[in-house]
């Protein structure tokens, strides 16, 4: 079973229906314009980064699309610029409500990068199975993709698949949670960028709760329109439930099995996915905020 053009094809109007989509330099840098972020029990200065206008660039490391490829975040200081994990070091959330976003997998690729997990300061790779640098077989992603700093999907809690009394519950797939960047134009691997929390997807994935949240970075000419999934409906009409359908079937065209959608097969909102967050971010902080 192939991708469907058409499917392809709207996918690619709807997002640059009304706007051209720029695609930006390899080295990308975001100033949080002095807002103070959140740290926690722990102050910014102990978490190793400068809240106030932290700035951010990407730091590639080796050729693209090999086995020895990484890219490194640097955060950008007055004597310089020194390593962070976007794992760890970034804030989850700032002060105007907003969060931090760090883009993997550029908006119309394939190739399936994300952040490390066990390696010094986690910077982004290309993930391997059975031996072999993998892509999304079923096509392009349709969006920027990547994750939320400071959470974790702990596979050792167990996550409900539905509010009906009674209903499955499926452990962490060990990850940070997933983010979806639904605005205009393509962001390199390596952005760090303030988006806001639009709504959440709940994708069961190999008997793993995966969350996919979507976003939109502030500093995209659409945010201004998009502030709830109304709002992405209006805006984009088909999109949300295209993008429900490419994360059921996108395992389909490898020779796997379909993936299901938890709490009825929808989208829940912005209300739900910022507890997702927060619950996320406490399990990320008893894992390895200490």
């Amino acid at each position: 079973l192939q991708p469907s053009a058409d499917r392809n094809l709207m996918l690619r109007l709807l997002f640059t229906f009304f706007f051209l989509a720029p695609v930006y330099s390899n080295t990308w840098v975001i100033n949080f314009n002095n807002r103070n972020d959140v740290c926690g029990d722990r102050t910014c200065a102990e978490r190793g980064y400068t809240p106030a206008g932290a700035q951010y660039i990407a730091e590639p490391v080796g050729q693209p699309e090999t086995f020895e490829y990484r890219v490194f975040i640097r955060q950008v200081g007055p004597s310089g610029s020194t390593r962070v994990s976007p794992f760890h070091d970034i804030p989850m959330k700032l002060s105007n409500g907003a969060y931090s976003a760090v883009t993997e997998i550029p908006q119309w690729t394939r190739a399936k990068y994300e952040v490390t997990t066990d390696e010094q300061f986690n910077p982004i790779f290309q993930d391997v199975k059975n031996g072999a640098l993998r892509y999304y077989a079923w096509g392009d992603i349709a969006f920027n993709y990547g994750m939320i700093p400071q959470t974790y999907e702990d596979p050792n809690h167990l996550y409900p698949t539905s509010d009906e009394p009674g209903a499955p519950q499926l452990p962490g797939d060990g990850d940070p949670v997933d983010m979806i960047e639904i605005g205009v134009g393509q962001l390199p691997t390596g952005a760090v960028s303030e988006v806001r929390v639009l709504g959440a997807l709940a994708l069961i994935d190999d008997g793993e709760m995966d969350w996919k949240v979507a976003t939109v970075r502030l500093d995209n000419p659409l945010a201004n329109y998009l502030h709830t999934l109304e709002d992405v409906m209006r805006v984009y009409p088909g999109a949300l439930e295209e993008i429900a359908h490419w994360w059921k079937v996108y395992k389909v065209a490898a020779g796997g099995e379909e993936n299901t959608i938890g709490f009825g097969g929808g989208w829940l909102g912005a209300e739900k996915a910022k507890e997702v967050l927060a619950t996320s971010h406490q399990s990320w902080r008893q894992a390895f905020a200490n």
